[in-house]
Formats: C-alpha cells, sequence, structure tokens
C-alpha cells in the first residue's frame, strides 16, 4: 500500500541520515513516522540507536525498552540495548542482549563483533575468539 511504501522510504532515508551523522534529521524522520504509527517496534529501535548516537543514554534506554515491549523478537532492539549496557559499561546485560539478538538474528556479523569486544573485556579470549572468527565468516569486511 501506499502508506507502507512511504513507511519504508522514511525509513531509509532516517536511515541515511544517521549514517552520514545527520542524527537531527535522522531524528525528524523517524519522529514523523512516529506520528503515522506509534506502535511500530522497528522504528522506536531505530529511534534509540540515534540518541545512543547522540549520548543521549536515557531517551535511547526509553525507546529501546519501548520497542523490545512492543516486539520482544525484535532482534535489532536488543542489539541496540546491548550497545547501551556497553556504554553503561554493565557487560553482562550487554552481553544478555547480544545473545538474544543472536537467537533472533543468527546472521548478524555486526553482533558477533559487538559480543566479541564484551568477551574481550571480560577477558573470555576463547568465546571473544570465536565471536569474532563468526563475524568475519559471515562478513569479510566488518573488520
Amino acid at each position: 500500500s501506499g502508506h507502507s511504501k512511504f513507511f519504508n522510504l522514511m525509513c531509509l532515508k532516517g536511515d541515511c541520515h544517521y549514517k552520514l551523522n545527520q542524527n537531527d534529521a535522522a531524528l525528524k524522520d523517524f519522529e514523523i513516522l512516529n506520528q503515522l504509527d506509534d506502535n511500530s517496534s522497528i522504528l522506536h529501535s531505530f529511534i534509540a540507536k540515534v540518541y545512543l548516537k547522540m549520548n543521549k543514554i536515557k531517551e535511547a534506554e526509553e525507546y529501546v525498552d519501548l520497542a523490545i515491549k512492543i516486539d520482544k523478537l525484535n532482534a535489532h532492539a536488543h542489539k541496540v540495548k546491548g550497545k547501551i549496557f556497553v556504554k553503561k559499561r554493565t557487560l553482562k546485560q550487554a552481553e544478555n542482549e547480544f545473545l538474544t539478538s543472536l537467537e533472533l538474528n543468527p546472521s548478524d556479523a555486526k553482533v558477533f563483533l559487538l559480543l566479541g569486544n564484551v568477551y574481550s573485556e571480560l577477558c573470555e579470549s576463547t568465546k571473544a575468539k570465536e565471536c569474532y572468527l563468526k563475524c568475519l565468516k559471515l562478513n569479510p569486511e566488518l573488520t
């Protein structure tokens, strides 16, 4: 339908702004969509990702928690939540979120990289190495 095409295009636009570090523009794009559909788990996790990049941890947590409340099977939301825990230095919680994300989407190379970094900081070198190897296998360009 026209609504879902618009929604997808605005998500792409917001993601482009995010990747170009145009965080305010990304938030504006995502907020427009949020007014159309405030029950979209993936949209809430995108907004959380932008706030995290802006170092607005409280806002990021609010949106990611809402994303998970709407859909606990949203792998992207668990990845963002894991990144928030890394930022807060609660590494065991970060590990749990990344593991949940991988259960839901086992082909996300970036999550293996993030989890490997967590294991590395926890001095669990064997687990870190396993994660890095899985990451490389899935996406050799991510290193």
